[in-house]
């Protein structure tokens, strides 16, 4: 989506603010609402986002089975009481109004990793079972299962209104294939924010640097590729021995690698109105792009790690050794106990002043999807619409303002950046759908141990990639 809502989001967090000053638990139902059980009145006058209708299922289950929600990864998809978590009370203010208002019940359940929720997905569909409604997957579990027959297509679900606002209408798009979706993600999906790229700047050290406001280079549409890479190299340092002291740049390599290309608008695998195209090996901006940034790591401007473990390629910037954090919005957390200077948010620069807006990667992304094995699609579809749309009103706004509290981002500037980042999102298939095949030899092989150019990995996945394309047509054809 495009729409800016910054000051609309800032009214949303002070409004939520004011609500968790007001007395929520009752003891009883009153003419105004009806109670939860759990002493939380939710609303009968709240108006829906959605057009849905009435229903009534008859106090039904709906089964749900989502991986397990960690710091940083917000998995979660319901809670038992509501508690002191700004967010978790989200959902389950949202969960509890989708029951009373369609007479049902969720009953939700976990699994520690995501291909427990893939083979989950298997044998029911396998067996002919009916388990759960909804299965979350991560999206390239989830485009095999949707071209194997496995979900229910999103024609096949009446209820769905996917040119709705809480639909992610550039991600779903760039899901898409020949007008046909393989994939509905929606604001239910918070891990497709969460999961989007973004930097994170030491603010005292710019300060020092004398480094002009970041923010404003933003807004000016000054904040470039050329910008960023000139002050990296201004604050690197190295002592006598030639060891670097101060990075320009440290980060996750996954998460800075491949972004290169995407914020500065180019895609691994083009899609231009429905034709997929493998774009690497001859792409000369992509060369450039490639050229540049593995210049800047052997310079000791930029350094990055490539594992995940502990955490640890946060440590450079945690400890004041680094100006900016190659990061996601959901890893934000862990720069939350900074004590010794402050740090802001932004956006991947643009290309060039001229390139339309600042583009953030998606990195992988969650969604549930209907197993096909499901008996009512009418039913699945309009929960699924409602908790599209119920996640919209009250899970997204609450984000903001966990934000806002300062747990995670400390000032308003970064709050816009946010949703900057949020308006402009980009996903691309041979980084998110195909990323076994060309993301991981690519930041294994180009930026890590340099055995491939764009130009030698195009050579030797070229032919599997190609494959995986005309198996995506042939996917999209059996979508009605």
């Amino acid at each position: 989506m495009k729409v800016k809502r910054t000051k609309l989001l800032r009214i949303i967090c002070l409004g939520l603010v004011i609500l968790m000053m007001l007395p929520l638990v009752m003891a009883c139902k009153d003419d105004e609402g009806d109670d939860t059980g759990d002493g939380v009145t939710i609303s009968n006058d709240d108006q829906y986002l959605d057009d849905l209708g009435e229903y009534d299922f008859g106090g039904s289950e709906f089964r749900v089975l989502s991986v397990e929600s960690k710091e940083g990864t917000y998995t979660l998809f319901d809670i038992d009481t509501y508690n002191d978590s700004i967010l978790d009370r989200s959902i389950y203010t949202r969960n509890r109004e989708i029951e009373q208002r369609f007479n049902m019940k969720f009953v939700a359940e976990t699994e520690s990793a995501y291909d427990k929720c893939t083979e989950a997905l298997t044998l029911q569909v396998s067996g002919g079972e009916h388990n759960y409604d909804l299965i979350e997957l991560i999206n390239r579990r989830a485009y095999v299962a949707a071209i194997s027959g496995n979900i229910m297509s999103v024609s096949s679900l009446p209820c769905l209104d996917t040119t709705k606002d809480y639909y992610l209408q550039d991600i779903n798009k760039m899901c898409s294939l020949n007008g046909k979706m393989f994939l509905a993600y929606s604001d239910l999906s918070i891990y497709t924010f969460q999961r989007a790229a973004c930097l994170a700047f030491n603010k005292n050290m710019a300060s020092d640097n004398q480094i002009a406001d970041l923010y404003s280079m933003v807004e000016n549409n000054t904040w470039t590729y050329e910008e960023m890479y000139k002050l990296a190299r201004q604050v690197a340092t190295k002592d006598g021995d030639g060891n670097v002291t101060t990075y320009g740049m440290y980060g996750q390599g996954d998460y800075m690698c491949t972004t290169i290309y995407l914020a500065a608008g180019e895609n691994i695998i083009e899609n231009n109105n429905g034709k997929l195209e493998f774009n690497i090996g001859k792409n000369e901006k992509m060369d450039t792009l490639t050229k540049q940034f593995l210049a800047e790591i052997d310079a000791g401007n930029i350094g990055y790690e490539l594992n995940y473990k502990d955490e640890t390629w946060n440590d450079e910037f945690t400890s004041g050794m680094a100006l900016f954090n190659g990061t996601v919005i959901g890893k934000l957390f862990l720069l939350r106990d900074i004590s010794d200077f402050d740090y802001g948010v932004l956006p991947w620069p643009k290309y060039e002043a001229t390139q339309e807006s600042y583009y953030s990667r998606v990195i992988d992304a969650w969604l549930h999807v209907a197993p096909i094995t499901c008996p009512n699609a009418e039913k699945t579809s309009v929960i699924m619409e409602a908790l599209a749309s119920g996640s919209s009103k009250h899970v997204f706004p609450a984000y903001y303002e966990n934000a806002l509290t300062g747990q995670v981002v400390r000032d308003y500037q970064s709050v816009d950046m946010l949703e900057l980042i949020r308006a402009n999102r980009v996903f691309d298939w041979g980084d998110v759908t195909w990323s076994e095949t060309i993301r991981v030899p690519m930041l294994n092989h180009v930026f890590g141990s340099r055995k491939f150019t764009l130009a030698t990995l195009y050579a030797s996945v070229g032919k599997q990639v190609n494959g995986l394309i005309q198996e995506a047509y042939d996917g999209a054809k059996k979508i009605n």
